[in-house]
């Protein structure tokens, strides 16, 4: 197969597929941007790098096989989740296999690590449940992904989460070599898949807990030098809680994690969509907790915003100065002029009238003394005399005057006034609400007291304290117990808790765990006990020389448990017995057709009257002694079928036989050819019955034939078959 464009030549077609652009390359080929013409709808075109096959058929169909694989595990799928699989060919002209899937406009999460994009909080919480619940659909339709981890997850510009990749990224991965024995990625894969054990999705829900981790923590939980060094950390040590790496990561994702990266299965989520709601719940909260400090944003920025918003404040800023002016002038003439005796009621009620408030009586101001004058002068013009202003005295009134110049002054005050242009309303609202927040919270502490003291003295309960002790440390040490792996143990302790507080929540949901954990390990020793079952009664077959029965036997145990290294050997060990004794057979038939082939010959030698006698050549003692041989020949026309033999009501031939050979990756070509088969029989008479099907046959059909086998002879049971009869004929 040539791949045109590892040649330097641009690839431009693909099946019916215009190619556009390559997308990338990677370990198995090249992924394509093409078109498809027929609806003019845009793919991603996976193909198959030849230099990768390499020169051995072996490994050149096992890639192949995975190739469809893939193509036929993600097809059956139908998700929003998962990248969705149009159509699987092989090019014609250029013999290059592809599978052509949905085009994806997006980045995968590996890309976005690299880039170190950020993401919110709920927003990991949301593409990871995108992924669990993909996931989950995929678990419940039997398939097995084995290989999630960031590489194999797209995230489109809208958030939305595709999973790609199944089956054929068991190979394309930089850890390992085409020819070893892991499926999957090191760094994500689950304990189980490290030691070779059966896995099942929980496996999955393993390597998501990984990616999680490293979408929060930018790190990945198991590192090391060597592959040896990471699958000895996912296998037995623990991993650092994400939020004890990061203060920034909320500390809810902890238990969320520890979960889905539990070291024993029955200790994980049992479901992806399981995984998937504890994460929109985690979610919903995130989402709240933003929510309230957004609240609290706005709150505080709008309690510095002005309580007015006044488009003609300075109009209205000049108006207030111009009437102060003519306030202040008209409070200076009125006390510069000097009020009569008597006036200052009208006065004051003059001014309530205009809307001010009556101004302070002015205290009269004495003018100092005269200097002390000098001796007398002599007579001249006449000086000044400077004379003392003499105040009118002040009335003097009554109380109830005065109570009547108060009340005239408070009734003819304009309050409105007051509210509006003296007092700030802010402040003003400030006040009130704070009054009434005192008289609440003083109404509020006069109930709880009153309430306090109408509720009857509790003694304190010396033994129900002790209980309480009790149950808190009967639940720790179960706890303790349960992360031990002592299932049984710490059920005991939790129903001796449920028994005293049958309302614990915590007690009763490790008691479930505990349960479903010993039911796993219940179930994985029955699977032990029956693998070790099979496999004696596999090698006791291999020791009595059955071994068509024994690698059966050892391919039974390797379907129960994948691990099992000795059922492989013996599986490996009984094919290698069986084809020896395949090769063993073949030599004898050759060596006993070579013996028939040198038949007896007959001498004339001269008698009485030179009469020609009959004399026998003496056979070599190995004819005499060989097996009478019946030869099958059957020029099939048809590519594929089975022939069965009987003689003597004695099945002695099941022989199936297929001509057809493999044209590429997709095309079957059916040929016809020679069923040559050599079958030992017994001396004397031969009832031949033979039964010839397939596929190509409308209904079995059956053939009878009879003759003499001398000793040390053979004979050729010729078959032909022609418009659905079958003819038997013994020459």
């Amino acid at each position: 197969m040539a791949d045109r464009d590892a040649a330097g030549t641009r690839l431009t077609k693909l099946g019916r597929y215009e190619v556009l652009s390559e997308l990338g390359k990677g370990a198995m080929g090249v992924v394509y941007l093409a078109k498809d013409p027929v609806i003019g709808r845009m793919v991603a075109v996976k193909t198959i790098r030849a230099s990768t096959m390499g020169d051995d058929d072996s490994e050149s169909r096992e890639f192949r096989e995975r190739f469809i694989r893939e193509a036929q595990t993600a097809g059956i799928l139908s998700h929003p989740n998962i990248v969705t699989i149009h159509d699987i060919g092989e090019d014609p002209d250029t013999q290059i296999s592809f599978i052509a899937m949905e085009y994806i406009e997006g980045k995968t999460l590996k890309g976005l690590l690299i880039e170190k994009a950020a993401f919110a909080w709920d927003q990991i919480a949301n593409m990871i449940a995108q992924v669990a619940e993909a996931m989950d659909y995929a678990h419940r339709k039997g398939i097995i992904h084995r290989d999630i981890k960031p590489a194999n997850i797209i995230v489109t510009a809208d958030e939305k989460v595709k999973i790609t990749d199944f089956g054929i990224a068991k190979i394309a991965s930089s850890n390992l070599t085409t020819t070893g024995q892991f499926l999957g990625t090191p760094n994500y894969m689950s304990p189980e898949q490290v030691s070779g054990s059966p896995v099942d999705g929980r496996s999955d829900i393993f390597s998501l807990g990984v990616v999680l981790y490293e979408l929060l923590t930018r790190r990945k939980p198991f590192f090391g030098e060597n592959l040896t060094a990471i699958s000895y950390k996912i296998v037995h040590e623990d991993f650092v809680p994400p939020a004890e790496l990061s203060t920034e990561v909320p500390p809810e994702f902890n238990p969320i994690v520890a979960r889905a990266m539990a070291k024993d299965p029955w200790n994980r989520y049992q479901r992806g969509k399981d995984f998937a709601l504890a994460l929109q719940q985690l979610r919903a909260h995130l989402e709240e907790q933003r929510a309230m400090a957004d609240l609290g944003t706005i709150v505080s920025s709008q309690s510095n915003v002005p309580t007015q918003k006044l488009e003609n404040l300075a109009a209205i800023a000049a108006e207030g100065a111009r009437q102060a002016g003519e306030a202040s002038a008209s409070r200076r003439q009125t006390s510069e002029t000097p009020a009569a005796p008597g006036s200052e009621g009208a006065t004051a009620v003059a001014e309530a009238s205009a809307g001010r408030l009556p101004a302070p009586a002015e205290t009269p101001t004495v003018p100092p003394p005269p200097p002390p004058t000098a001796a007398p002068q002599p007579a001249g013009p006449p000086r000044a005399v400077r004379k003392t202003l003499k105040l009118p005295a002040m009335p003097r009134l009554n109380a109830a005057a005065a109570m009547k110049k108060g009340v005239a002054t408070i009734t003819a005050f304009d309050w409105r006034r007051l509210t509006t242009e003296r007092v700030n309303p802010s402040w003003f609202w400030r006040i009130t609400i704070g009054a009434a927040a005192l008289l609440l919270i003083a109404a509020g502490v006069l109930v709880v007291r009153r309430v306090s003291a109408a509720r009857p003295t509790v003694t304190f309960d010396n033994t129900l304290a002790k209980e309480v002790a009790d149950r808190r440390h009967d639940l720790d040490e179960g706890k303790k117990l349960f992360d031990a792996g002592r299932y049984q143990e710490s059920v005991a302790l939790f129903r001796k808790v449920l028994a005293k507080d049958p309302k614990s929540v915590a007690a009763r949901e490790y008691v479930q765990k505990a349960e479903t954990a010993l039911q796993g390990r219940e179930q994985e020793a029955r699977k032990s006990a029956d693998v070790e079952r099979v496999m004696q009664l596999a090698q006791a077959a291999f020791n009595e020389g059955n071994f068509e029965e024994a690698r059966k036997r050892a391919d039974e145990a390797l379907a129960l448990d994948g691990g099992r290294a000795d059922a492989k050997k013996l599986g490996e060990d009984a094919s290698a017995k069986m084809a020896e004794a395949t090769e063993a057979a073949k030599k004898k038939s050759a060596r006993s057709a070579a013996a028939l082939a040198r038949r007896p010959t007959t001498a004339l030698a001269k008698g009485r009257g030179n009469e020609a006698v009959p004399t026998a050549v003496p056979t070599p003692a190995s004819a005499a002694s060989s097996v009478p041989i019946l030869r099958l020949l059957f020029d099939s026309p048809i590519s594929e079928g089975h022939v069965m033999v009987a003689v003597n009501d004695q099945i002695l031939l099941r022989r199936p036989f297929n001509f057809s050979r493999k044209q590429g990756l997709f095309k079957t070509v059916k040929e016809t050819g020679t069923v040559d088969v050599s079958i030992p029989v017994q001396t004397g008479a031969l009832n031949v019955k033979v039964w010839l099907s397939g596929p190509d046959i409308p209904a079995s059909t059956f053939a009878t034939a009879s003759a003499q086998m001398p000793g040390g002879g053979s004979r050729v049971l010729r078959l032909e078959y022609a418009s659905g009869h079958l003819s038997a004929k013994i020459q």
